[in-house]
């Protein structure tokens, strides 16, 4: 917020130098409004607002602030500042939905291209800006039929305190194998890491971009019966290795 909270100060310095009035309305998340002119800011505690045409002056803290709508009335001009408002402590849920783009190999001479899809849905406690865990559960399409479910934990952190900042996030778990046949299958390592941008600073709901590695294995049991009637038994095993791209919210 501090470099916003700058550019009430000393943004538009043409009007200001044309000896402008500005009028600065202060609108709080309890639904109060303050009008006046804003004359001092200390970072991340408070700002002092003088009232317009008057000599009382009163500090409101940052984290009481919904929006700041700064006005100059002689030239029309009109802009809104939200306040940096990202719940950095707190309970979380993310909701993502992504692709899985790939080269599935069916065996040594045959191979083809695939893109498949994954979403999640997980929810956890933030302990500060840089730390974060919860757990969740999803889905994944490599190939065709070839559908999972992973059980995962996961971990969160974001870099600045600015409204577009970089993220990183990494989910460990175990990956569910599904197929017609329950008995056949067997799961393994659910692995993601990413990184990406979370776009807004609302305490309500944010926009989450990020290009990330999946790793997971997953193992088939076959039988097939034989012309003599005798029971032929093999298994296939795949280890999945994809770059997934996702679009996610954080609520």
């Amino acid at each position: 917020m501090k470099k916003l909270l700058y550019l009430i100060l000393f943004s538009f310095p043409i009007l200001l130098f044309a000896q402008q009035t500005r009028m600065d309305a202060i609108y709080l998340k309890n639904g109060s409004i303050f009008k006046g002119k804003i004359i001092a800011i200390a970072p991340d505690k408070s700002i002092q607002l003088q009232i317009l045409e008057d000599t009382l002056k009163i500090n409101i803290p940052e984290n009481t602030i919904k929006k700041i709508v700064q006005e100059y009335p002689n030239s029309g001009i009109i802009q809104t500042i939200k306040p940096y408002a990202f719940q950095e402590k707190g309970l979380y849920n993310t909701l993502y939905v992504g692709i899985n783009p790939g080269y599935f190999k069916e065996n040594q001479w045959n191979k083809s291209y695939y893109i498949g899809l994954n979403g999640s849905f997980s929810m956890g406690y933030q302990f500060n800006r840089f730390y974060g865990i919860g757990m969740g559960v999803g889905f994944e399409n490599f190939y065709y039929d070839h559908v999972n479910i992973p059980l995962f934990l996961e971990t969160k952190g974001y870099w600045r305190k600015k409204k577009i900042s970089p993220y990183h996030s990494i989910s460990l778990g175990y990956n569910i194998a599904t197929a017609a046949d329950p008995k056949s299958t067997k799961g393994g390592l659910f692995f993601h890491q990413c990184i990406g941008f979370r776009i807004g600073a609302n305490s309500e709901i944010n926009y989450l971009f990020d290009i990330g590695l999946r790793l997971q294995n997953i193992t088939r049991n076959y039988e097939i019966t034989q012309w003599d009637n005798s029971i032929l038994k093999y298994s296939e095993t795949w280890f999945y290795k994809r770059i997934s791209f996702r679009f996610g919210i954080i609520f």
